[in-house]
């Protein structure tokens, strides 16, 4: 389940609850991708339960695009920074693209997937 909240400061808050999965993963683009390609988005995950492989590995990128991950659970938290430890530096999956040594979350996605 993923519920959406708009706070007043200008960030975009997404909340995720339950399970995370790569199912999940394509919605969560299209949702990042309907926001302005300016504002700071951030990912609440205080309520989630569990989280695949290749939603950590989406959660990855997105915080390297620079999005922020809030309430994060040590397993999810810990997978991502085994991650960034490892000389193996994941392929952006669709909808983050590399710039540099940078990845950006690709705010024109909901045109490419929809």
């Amino acid at each position: 389940m993923l519920r959406i909240e708009k706070a007043i400061n200008g960030k975009i808050s997404f909340s995720s609850s339950g399970h995370l999965e790569s199912a999940d993963i394509d919605e969560l683009r299209r949702l990042f991708g309907l926001e302005p390609a300016m504002t700071a988005i951030v990912l609440n995950l205080k309520e989630l339960v569990l989280a695949d492989g290749d939603a950590v590995e989406f959660l990855a990128e997105s915080e390297a695009a620079g999005m922020t991950l809030k309430d994060c659970p040590r397993y999810v938290r810990k997978w991502i920074d085994q991650q960034k430890q490892s000389d193996k530096k994941p392929e952006p999956s669709p909808g983050v693209k590399r710039q540099g040594t940078e990845l950006r979350v690709n705010a024109k996605i909901a045109e490419t997937r929809v």
